[in-house]
């Protein structure tokens, strides 16, 4: 029904996940769901009520709730919304790709606090990491291919639980690959926050600066983005100045001594620090 389309983002990948879909129109789950989420809607129960009810359809010979049910109930005793708003952080989503080719939804997993400043900007929901073994090359191509794209406007998405996904960058970790995926567009995320992969990772590397970076570099930066960071001051557009590498006169071509380094005023240095320290104590 129309009212799915509503739904947050982390009803749509329980449903899915469970392969449910069909189920909406089916039999009498979908008019429940549609009960409870018209009974809930804008509480901050919503969420929690609804995941209930999807765990009862999929798991009905089991008194398990959700693994995650707890957190849930904290949010909603905290009036926090568990996804869909980039201030919230609260849910990382992961799935793997098959020996077939086909995408598997793992559970969401939860997440109290983002330390990770991609996160702290976009949301961590607006993230969902896909997990390639070394079972999957017959896969891989496709993925590769769709990989060295990732800085054109145009690229092909991939659709998983109403949201279309771009390729950021891949994650080597051990035989397994992980492709990061970027939802720019689809359900939860508002006509004026969609935004391709590709300008999400020109804000993580502005490219235009880094003529030439090879795409092992790129990765390696890309992946700076998601580690762990303590929130500091953010300098605002008119407080940075570019300014031209300092070369070493070694009779070698002169030999770039800031690449990565640059200048700062006290007066930054010391707004970085308070907000450093600040955010250190909570």
């Amino acid at each position: 029904g129309k009212f799915t389309s509503n739904l947050p983002f982390l009803i749509q990948f329980e449903i899915e996940r469970f392969n449910l879909r069909s189920n909406l129109c089916s039999n009498d789950f979908g008019e429940r769901l549609k009960t409870v989420f018209l009974a809930h809607k804008g509480k901050s129960t919503l969420t929690r009520e609804l995941i209930s009810l999807i765990y009862e359809e999929a798991e009905p010979h089991s008194t398990t709730t959700a693994p995650y049910d707890d957190f849930l109930k904290r949010c909603s005793t905290n009036n926090a919304s568990p996804v869909d708003f980039a201030d919230s952080c609260l849910f990382l989503f992961h799935a793997k790709l098959t020996e077939t080719g086909t995408i598997e939804l793992l559970p969401p997993e939860p997440a109290d606090v983002s330390t990770r400043r991609i996160h702290r900007r976009y949301g961590s929901h607006r993230f969902l990491d896909l997990r390639c073994d070394e079972k999957c090359t017959k896969s891989l191509p496709f993925l590769k291919g769709h990989l060295k794209k990732h800085l054109r406007e145009d690229n092909k998405l991939l659709e998983l639980a109403g949201r279309n996904y771009g390729v950021l960058y891949s994650n080597p970790s051990g035989k397994t690959v992980i492709f990061r995926l970027f939802a720019e567009s689809g359900v939860g995320i508002r006509k004026c926050d969609e935004i391709c992969a590709p300008r999400v990772a020109a804000c993580c590397i502005p490219t235009a600066l880094n003529p030439g970076l090879s795409l092992t570099k790129y990765m390696k930066r890309m992946k700076l983005s998601f580690t762990a960071t303590i929130p500091s001051f953010i300098l605002q557009p008119g407080m940075l100045e570019l300014i031209p590498d300092i070369k070493a006169d070694d009779g070698n071509n002169g030999s770039i001594m800031t690449d990565g380094c640059g200048l700062i005023s006290r007066e930054a240095l010391n707004k970085v620090y308070y907000e450093y320290t600040s955010n250190l104590e909570q």
